[in-house]
């Protein structure tokens, strides 16, 4: 290669590493999916894709299907690429000017009158290889941001996980609330064909006719609102987990039980400093790319400026409301685990009650009306029990999700 040819290189080269190390990190792209490529792979695949949204996979789901974390993933990916193959390239090429070094020099050894020329010419092209391979070092080197910059986007992605786990426990509560007002429209229902056949009986007046009216109005309407919660709700999660929103024969499965004997094993003190050592709000306050505690913070500060003690107080101000915040969490855990046991114990009841309800209707000794009431009372107390179950649930994975460092602004 000619000398006008390297210098051509080298700028390109040069061009490249300058480009590359001034472009800032997309800080919406993902962290890449686990396990690696392999049939181990494919069978996560399949999972991830098999029509059934399961709780347990909803972050995987995120980081592999939802359209603007795969687009920007894709080009950190890759970008890296691009960087590793630059990197090569130089190596490659300095590899290749080592064996013109040995050329010259064998030029040299031919033609002793050359040598002053040809000095010139090996020196510079040792200058030359040098260059490459520290540049392609600085260049090799700058791939560790974008392992820096997958470790924040994993953090972005545990975020919107966490609102997707809120999104489908209010689904699933939803859908439990559900299930007792369309039993509630079917009382009204009858309680108003009841009122409009005791009125045609001379047994009723039209006040109990607009009674019963209003009623079942009041329940279709309260029906009616809730299905179009579910359907907003069951886009948004399609959405979120790369689904088409209009996709037929998608599931959604359902959230975990509550594990109320987990509440005991907490440690609230050391999950605070915790929390405080790996809130991403914190993180990126303190200017790391880990946690650190604040007097870390405090030993690599000791000649502050005005500045920087300005922000040592907002740190410690931030560690302080975490810790609040967690604190806060785990009350909520605990209030929650309160109004769960009292749905528990309303729902043993209630199952006593209803099949008491179905002997008895067995036996003749109720009415239609009757032991349709009897039944939307124990509607009332399972759907209670499950919304206590899944409202407890979801308090304890925000009470999780602080400690790793998610910002959770409200108790569930």
């Amino acid at each position: 290669m000619s000398l006008m040819n390297d210098r051509r290189w080298k700028g390109f080269c040069a061009a490249a590493m300058a480009a590359l190390l001034s472009a800032g990190l997309p800080l919406t792209a993902m962290a890449e999916p686990e396990p690696a490529p392999g049939d181990g792979y494919q069978q996560y695949m399949e999972r991830l894709t098999d029509n059934r949204i399961e709780y347990d996979e909803l972050a995987d789901l995120i980081k592999n299907f939802y359209g603007p974390l795969k687009s920007q993933y894709d080009s950190l990916e890759s970008m890296k690429g691009d960087t590793a193959d630059i990197a090569m390239q130089m190596r490659v090429r300095a590899d290749d000017m080592v064996n013109d070094e040995d050329g010259l020099k064998d030029q040299k050894k031919d033609n002793p009158q050359m040598a002053p020329v040809l000095n010139g010419y090996i020196a510079q092209t040792r200058a030359g290889i040098k260059e490459l391979r520290k540049q392609a070092k600085k260049v090799e080197d700058n791939l560790d941001k974008f392992d820096s910059g997958a470790k924040m986007i994993d953090r972005y992605v545990n975020s919107a996980a966490q609102g997707l786990e809120f999104l489908v426990n209010t689904y699933q509560q939803t859908l439990s609330k559900r299930e007792l007002v369309a039993k509630s429209v079917e009382v009204s229902q009858a309680a108003w064909n009841l009122q409009q056949t005791m009125q045609a009986q001379g047994l009723a007046v039209d006040a109990d006719i607009l009674s019963a009216a209003s009623q079942l109005a009041s329940s279709r309407q309260q029906l009616s609102s809730l299905d179009s919660g579910l359907e907003q709700m069951r886009r948004n999660i399609y959405q979120l987990t790369g689904y088409d929103v209009n996709a037929a024969g998608v599931e959604i499965g359902q959230v975990p039980h509550a594990d109320p004997a987990a509440i005991a094993s907490i440690d609230v003190a050391a999950d605070k400093d915790k929390a405080a050592m790996n809130n991403y709000d914190l993180i990126n306050l303190r200017g790391t790319a880990g946690g650190g505690s604040m007097n870390m913070v405090e030993k690599q500060t000791m000649k502050s400026t005005t500045m920087t003690r300005n922000k040592i107080r907002n740190v410690e101000y931030s560690e302080e409301q975490v810790r609040s915040n967690v604190q806060g969490l785990y009350d909520t855990i605990l209030q929650k685990k309160a109004e769960y046991d009292s749905a528990n114990t309303a729902w043993q009841s209630a199952q006593i009650t209803w099949n008491a309800a179905q002997i008895q209707r067995q036996g003749g000794l109720v009415s239609d009306i009757q032991f349709m009431q009897m039944e939307l009372a124990y509607l009332q107390a399972k759907s209670g029990y499950e919304c206590a179950d899944l409202a407890l649930q979801q308090a304890m994975r925000d009470y999780q999700w602080a400690v790793k460092g998610v910002t959770i602004t409200t108790a569930s």
